[in-house]
């Protein structure tokens, strides 16, 4: 009996132990690692490390000066960093004096400071910076602002040779300006009229930034003062303070002064409304083909006095005006502005928003249909594994054979039962 169940248990665990061994010979090995691509697995466990992507996360500060990016505690020396695909990145926005931290935008969007988040792709991330409420609202209005100081040893006396005891300050209408010359202050009327000072003391007018016309620069303001004999305004050396955002000069007399700059050639773009700011200009893909959709995007910034302003931007490609779009933002508010093109030419293409340039090259043939493994990662979020499909027929190789043998072995299990059955049957029958 023991013998016949022996046997038994044997016929039927064959048959499993074949079935086993056909599927482990015929399946080819690419079936059992379809799990694992690009070196992760579903688990999240790395079977080879070097596999893995680099991607380029490229970062902004708007305004510019408002500020610097701080990546996994050292500061940022260039505006583009690599990071390993899927690993955890620490970024922290450090505002400069006088400015606070708004948001991250671009690729996404958050107010978290420092932020710590992983990159699956390539990225650009602007790190938005506002004015100190509190540093504005403790700042003096435009008179009060306006400082000067009679320094002890100075011999200041009025137009009756007396000592000058009071100093009065009146805001005027200025005066016309010189074609080549804007003003970008009011008029201060220094009084006594006629106040001598020996030696000159130092006058410090302040100035907005937010105010400038587009195309001055701060480097270059000047205090000046209106000379009633020659009926001109005669400018000073200064000295610009940009954190402070004062001019500074030196006079021997009072009368009326103000802050000059040199007037923006006319060729230089113009916004709309004073306090814009445009930056950040992107260009994607990197390196488009003919036909290609290309975007170029910058982020515009309004900071001016009133509530919103409008604004032009306008697209030049090649010198040539493309594309106008007008924008219209609140105080203190950003946005990312974007504009399509579609080169039909093997050619370098410069573009230009608002005075803010890129160059692109577009190269004429198409590229390849397969992507090469390290590209197709940085296209895709890894951590989405694709479904696992089984593949036709093996490759010529040594899986044939083994499905043939296989098939065999497993036949000649199945039938060698029935046919000692039938043989048996029929035996006893006789």
């Amino acid at each position: 009996m023991r013998e016949t169940a022996n046997r038994l248990m044997l016929r039927r665990i064959l048959p499993i132990l074949a079935v086993s061994l056909f599927l482990t010979l015929a399946l080819p090995p690419s079936v059992a690692d379809a799990a694992c691509r690009g070196g992760r697995c579903p688990a999240g466990e790395d079977d080879d490390f070097d596999r893995k992507v680099q991607v380029n996360i490229t970062l902004t500060v708007v305004p510019e000066e408002a500020g610097i990016i701080e990546v996994d505690g050292d500061e940022l020396e260039t505006g583009v960093f690599e990071a390993t695909q899927g690993d955890m990145v620490v970024l922290e926005a450090v505002p400069a004096s006088g400015y606070e931290f708004d948001c991250w935008s671009g690729s996404l969007s958050s107010t978290d400071n420092p932020l710590e988040t992983p990159f699956y792709n390539h990225k650009s991330i602007t790190a938005n910076f506002v004015r100190d409420e509190d540093e504005a609202d403790s700042a003096p209005d435009d008179e009060s602002a306006l400082v000067v100081r009679i320094p002890n040893g100075t011999t200041a006396r009025d137009a009756d040779g007396d000592e000058v005891t009071d100093v009065s300050v009146d805001v005027r209408q200025p005066h016309d300006v010189p074609d080549d010359r804007v003003m970008v202050n009011q008029v201060f009327d220094l009084g006594p009229d006629g106040a001598t000072f020996d030696p000159p003391l130092p006058v410090v007018l302040p100035y907005d930034p937010w105010e400038l016309p587009d195309g001055v620069r701060e480097g270059e303001l000047r205090v000046a003062y209106y000379d009633d004999a020659s009926d001109t305004w005669v400018e000073l050396p200064s000295v610009v303070d940009q954190d402070n955002m004062t001019v500074t000069a030196d006079i021997s007399h009072f009368t009326e002064f103000s802050v000059l700059a040199p007037k923006p050639e006319s060729g230089a773009l113009s916004l709309t409304a004073p306090g814009f700011s445009i930056s950040s200009l992107a260009i994607a893909p990197a390196a488009p083909r003919v036909g290609d959709t290309v975007t170029v995007s910058v982020v515009a910034r309004y900071d001016g006095s009133d509530a919103e302003g409008s604004s032009a931007l306008i697209l030049s490609v090649n010198g040539e005006t493309a594309q106008v779009v007008r924008v219209t933002l609140a105080g203190g508010e950003s946005k990312t502005v974007e504009f399509v093109v579609s080169p039909q030419s093997e050619a370098t293409y410069n573009v230009d928003v608002n005075g803010v340039g890129g160059t692109f090259s577009v190269a004429a043939t198409a590229p390849p249909e397969a992507l090469s493994q390290a590209v197709a990662l940085a296209e895709q979020d890894s951590s989405a594994f694709p479904g696992i499909s089984l593949p036709g027929w093996p490759a010529p190789g040594w899986q044939p054979g083994a499905l043939i043998v296989g098939a065999a072995v497993l036949g000649l299990l199945i039938l060698v039962p029935l046919l000692r059955r039938r043989y048996l049957r029929y035996r006893y029958d006789i």
